[in-house]
């Protein structure tokens, strides 16, 4: 499976996510690339950020640094541990809400 992903501040574009969700040995796997608003890549051609299954529950599925929760029927929280080129690390948290015709 593939998808994309755009944050947006102020009505502008700051980041762009390319990502596929496979199965590797087994296990579901997401793989992940970061661009800039100006669509220069964060990571090398050959680089993706990966994120291995770990484990499920009922309303959350949960890969090493990246977790998706649904918290209401349109509603769903992801968050994900973010490692900084510092050698820092935080966690930011999405909370997403379903728009358009239902």
């Amino acid at each position: 499976m593939v998808g994309t992903f755009r944050l947006s501040v102020g009505g502008k574009p700051q980041i762009f996510e390319f990502m596929t969700l496979s199965v590797e040995d087994g296990q579901p796997v997401i793989r992940v690339k970061h661009f800039n608003a100006d669509s220069s890549p964060w990571e090398d051609r050959d680089v993706w950020v990966m994120f291995p299954y770990e484990r499920s529950t009922e309303h959350g599925i949960f890969f090493g640094g990246l977790t998706y929760e649904l918290l209401e029927p349109e509603k769903l929280r992801v968050t994900v541990h973010v490692g900084r080129s510092d050698g820092t690390s935080e966690t930011e948290e999405l909370i997403l809400q379903k728009v358009g015709p239902e």
